[in-house]
């Protein structure tokens, strides 16, 4: 009688030690995912090239031509009958790059009329256009080079990145076990355990009894 006793419990200690070991688990399973969180907040904060402050510089110029362009091509799709969406030139790029760097001159010839496009663009501040060659600076001025688009095309793969480290801290955070859910796994694995450990296996012994007695 003795040794059953002992022996059923042994058995409830080991379950109530297998719940243990599963909370266990779980704050060793914390440690790894703030260590791994932990990796990525720090490049956030130490790599200087995902700052926003850089992101947003490096930005800066080309931003800057990028709106000048597009005030010129609302201008322009006042003044002129192929310009603007849906015509010949439909787009600020097609405007831009093809008709006034191409073709600026011709775009000249209305200067000396009473409401031509350049004085009009004049009252913007973007320049004071009175001649081929003020325009031609102003064109050189606003004009996206390779260094503004090489510093805007770093920018936007700085931010990507930034925002794909921000995307896995957030779900690192997602996998954090909080406390009771923790208790939760070591309550649910000390009731299955105990299911197996007794009920099911005194269900089995009962059944092999049966079958024993009568084979007998």
């Amino acid at each position: 009688m003795k040794k059953i006793i002992a022996k059923e419990f042994l058995i409830l200690l080991s379950t109530i030690v297998i719940s243990i070991l599963s909370l266990v688990y779980t704050y060793g399973y914390n440690i790894i995912i703030n260590n791994q969180k932990s990796v990525l907040e720090d490049s956030l904060k130490t790599t200087s090239a995902l700052f926003y402050e850089n992101i947003n510089a490096l930005k800066s110029n080309y931003n800057k031509k990028i709106d000048v362009q597009n005030d010129v091509f609302y201008l322009g799709s006042r003044f002129y009958n192929n310009v603007g969406y849906g015509k010949k030139y439909e787009t600020r790029y097609q405007f831009w790059n093809v008709v006034l760097k191409d073709d600026y001159k011709t775009f000249m010839d209305d200067y000396n009329s009473n409401n031509s496009f350049w004085k009009q663009l004049n009252t913007w501040g973007h320049g004071y256009i009175n001649s081929y060659e003020s325009l031609r600076e102003f064109l050189e001025k606003y004009t996206i080079n390779e260094k503004d688009q090489n510093d805007y095309d770093t920018a936007v793969a700085n931010e990507k990145y930034r925002k794909n480290l921000e995307n896995r801290i957030r779900t690192l955070k997602s996998k954090l076990i909080n406390n009771s859910k923790k208790f939760s796994i070591a309550t649910n694995t000390f009731l299955i355990a105990f299911l197996i450990a007794f009920l099911l296996r005194y269900l089995i012994i009962a059944i092999m009894w049966s079958i024993r007695t009568l084979k007998s």
